[in-house]
């Protein structure tokens, strides 16, 4: 499906959307058109699902772990034959062995108790020749033999492993997740930088034609005698400061364009063209309710509380250093042999064994009761850090949403501010063309309006990142009221 909407975007966009930036054969990006370009050619993301990958691997080997393991043991063919003194009767006893054998084991690791549960099932043939006395034998023999071995007074070392594969699993799961929301953060931004240097080339573009028809008039009225040349002169320094504007516009806009195209990881040869949209829909936010939701859904306060479990859990590692302890094992083995394969079943021979051994430190000079003092320290710091980074949080959460009526604000200033320059610049080029401002006086008006212009793009863009930056920081979509947590990257 990706791959779909990759050949999509670089083969069909530039017949739906009209360019309004670049030369009509550029290819033509909206943002979330964008964000899913990059999100399938990132290079950060790309290491940052392969990290995933690993770890979703290990995990799976964690699982199978606690699944019984089969083996099987083979040896179709031995030979041996040995040579040994006999010092009773001074010679030499030479013996001849011949044995072949196969065995199968199986080995269940206890999640619930940590112990380990082994069967092993063994056959062999056995042919036994004595050359110095010519004696002969040949036997078969079956062992079957139950085993089970349990810790105690420590903790469940398997139980404990297959916790920490999964706080690992998830860890890696929200960075990831975490690799996805701030790459929209950073696509996002990189596209209005786009769109920012696209309008203000436009406006340096406007001010430099406005210019270049007063520059003009100016010329015609100078050789009319209408003018002093005075006012020429200076006409000309303002015309090449907008064409130097206009340049240096244009260089700018073309560096933000490859850098764009680097985090899209497009071809630098491909142009492009940004489509944003600059609908405004004020959006009223209840500081409390995005509080709420930062605590509840924010991903970087789990990963907190992640480091915080893994902690406790070495914790318990730590105690269960050079501390009394011990091993039960319990067996219980069957074993027939007999000259006859048939025979080996029937006269069965049985064994059992109980052993329980104990591990008893006497002195270890302190070490471990500072390890311990030194891991409990750990945690507290965490925990410290955690309820800091909560307030942080909040603290931030506030401002944000406090400084979001002041954007729409100056959104709405700027357009009063453009309107008021676009009436003043066209009564003052009036003035001008009646020669009653000089044309110093009447740049500063040109000025005014381009700088009203470009006020309300930036006005525009710092409200979008605004609202963006409590999107990114709630996992909460305010303009259509629903969570951004990426469940499905969180449960893959």
């Amino acid at each position: 499906m990706k791959s779909r909407t990759l050949l999509f975007l670089l083969a069909g966009l530039p017949a739906l959307f009209p360019l309004t930036a670049t030369a009509q054969d550029a290819l033509s990006l909206s943002l979330p058109q964008a964000l899913e370009l990059a999100s399938l050619q990132s290079p950060e993301l790309m290491n940052s699902r392969r990290a995933l990958q690993r770890s979703e691997t290990q995990m799976i080997n964690s699982r199978a772990d606690l699944k019984p393991r089969l083996g099987l043991s083979f040896t179709p063919f031995s030979y041996d034959r040995s040579s040994a003194f006999q010092v009773y009767d001074s010679r030499y006893n030479l013996t001849e062995t011949m044995t072949s054998s196969i065995g199968l084991s199986i080995n269940q690791k206890v999640k619930f108790t940590g112990g380990t549960l082994s069967l092993s099932e063994g056959f062999d043939w056995r042919d036994y020749r004595n050359e110095t006395t010519n004696n002969t034998s040949t036997t078969f023999g079956n062992t079957l033999r139950f085993n089970y071995e349990q810790p105690i007074f420590r903790y469940n070392e398997v139980k404990m492993r297959t916790r920490e594969q999964e706080l690992q699993l998830e860890t890696s799961r929200l960075n990831y997740a975490l690799q996805v929301i701030q790459l929209e953060q950073t696509v996002t931004n990189a596209f209005f930088g786009v769109y920012r240097s696209f309008k203000n080339v436009e406006t340096s573009e406007e001010a430099y034609n406005s210019q270049m028809e007063t520059y003009n008039l100016t010329k015609h009225k100078v050789e009319s005698k209408l003018l002093a040349e005075s006012e020429l002169l200076q006409q000309e320094i303002t015309l090449a400061t907008r064409e130097d504007a206009l340049a240096s516009a244009k260089d700018s806009y073309q560096r933000t364009k490859d850098d764009f195209k680097k985090m899209l990881g497009v071809s630098l040869d491909m142009d492009i063209a940004v489509v944003p949209d600059v609908e405004i829909n004020p959006v009223r936010i209840n500081p409390e309710e995005a509080i709420q939701h930062a605590l509840d859904q924010r991903l970087q306060l789990r990963q907190s509380q992640i480091a915080l479990e893994q902690q406790r859990l070495q914790l318990v590692q730590v105690k269960a250093t050079d501390k009394f302890s011990g091993d039960l094992s319990f067996n219980l083995g069957f074993s027939g042999t007999d000259s006859k394969v048939g025979q080996v079943f029937n006269n069965q021979s049985h064994n059992e064994g109980f052993r329980v051994t104990l591990s008893i430190p006497i002195w270890d000079w302190g070490i471990r009761k500072n390890n311990i003092k030194t891991s409990e320290l750990s945690i507290e710091e965490s925990e410290i850090n955690f309820e800091e980074a909560k307030k942080d949080v909040i603290i931030r959460l506030r401002e944000l949403c406090r400084n979001l009526p002041r954007y729409l604000n100056k959104i709405e200033l700027s357009k009063k501010s453009i309107e008021n320059a676009e009436i003043t610049y066209k009564i003052n080029n009036e003035k001008y063309l009646n020669n009653t401002i000089s044309a110093m006086m009447f740049r500063d008006y040109q000025e005014q309006l381009t700088a009203a212009k470009q006020s309300y793009v930036n006005a525009i863009i710092d409200y979008k990142m605004q609202l963006l930056e409590i999107k990114i920081y709630t996992l909460w979509d305010f303009e259509n009221n629903v969570s951004i947590v990426p469940f499905g990257l969180l449960n893959l």
